[in-house]
Parts: structure tokens; C-alpha cells; sequence
């Protein structure tokens, strides 16, 4: 019986694949699942990297490029390779299947508010740069009158 996807979690860069099986996957020295073998991807289709795969007990575990915010979901594919050594499988050689955009939700709420990193000037425009591990909700825009600025001269 070939190993089957249990469940998968995300928490910053790492991601966990649990599988399903009588045994342990497949660790022996020298094996190495290929990060090529995943694609990971967020909201719009940005492209997320697989810098490293991890295989240990019944997890893989997957080194993102970025992290994922709180709350964030993100669309995971594993396609199995047709050839080698480098694919997911159990201790007695059954391969685990390929899947397509499985969801995957970073649980684990942002609970940090954003900081202004750097704000700058062009003519008759100020940018403000906030650091936050994602984006800024544009659905919610600050009332100009929130804002005061004053010239330094």
C-alpha cells in the first residue's frame, strides 16, 4: 500500500506534508526527494520556491523560499518524477501519488501590526514603506485626515 497524503500544514517557511502508512517513509542514505518534484504557489499565483525537502518518520517537510504570513493559504503540487530515486515513497518501494493544488492554511494568526520602514518623497507624492510578513489589507485605506505632514524647511 502506497503512502497517502494525511493532512499538510504551513507555519512560516516550513511546510509539512503528514502521510498515511503501516511504516515510515523512505530515508535511506543517499535519498533525496527533489524540491522539483513541488510547486507551491499563493493568492494570484506567485510563484513560492522549494529551497530543500526534509523526509522523517511519516513528515516531508518542505524549506520555503518566503515565509507564509498567518492566515495565508497557499496551493501545493507534488508530481511524482518518472524516473530515479528522488520521489516520495514508503521503506518497501511503493511510491506515493502525485496531487494537484492541495490547500494549505497558515493557521496561525498575524498577530504583529506593521511598522513604517521608510516613507519618501517624489514631488507631490509620499510613499510610506511598512515591514509585515504580508501585505497590507487594501480593502482598508486610512482616512487622508489620519495623516499630518509638514514641511522641514
Amino acid at each position: 500500500t502506497a503512502p497517502v497524503l494525511g493532512s499538510a500544514t504551513v507555519n512560516g517557511r516550513l511546510l509539512v506534508l503528514s502521510y498515511t502508512d503501516v511504516g515510515n517513509l523512505d530515508t535511506d542514505a543517499g535519498k533525496i526527494v527533489a524540491a522539483s518534484a513541488f510547486a507551491v504557489s499563493s493568492a494570484g499565483n506567485e510563484a513560492i520556491s522549494v529551497s530543500s525537502v526534509a523526509v522523517s518518520g511519516k513528515t516531508v517537510t518542505l524549506a520555503l523560499s518566503r515565509s507564509v504570513a498567518g492566515g495565508e493559504t497557499v496551493k501545493l503540487s507534488y508530481t511524482r518524477p518518472t524516473t530515479g530515486d528522488n520521489v516520495i515513497q514508503d521503506a518497501v518501494g511503493n511510491d506515493a501519488a502525485s496531487f494537484t493544488d492541495q490547500a494549505v492554511s497558515n493557521l496561525v494568526p498575524d498577530i504583529t501590526a506593521p511598522v513604517l520602514a521608510s516613507a519618501t518623497v517624489n514631488s507631490r507624492l509620499l510613499v510610506l514603506t511598512y515591514t509585515d510578513v504580508g501585505d497590507l489589507n487594501v480593502g482598508k485605506t486610512a482616512a487622508a485626515s489620519a495623516f499630518a505632514v509638514s514641511s522641514a524647511g
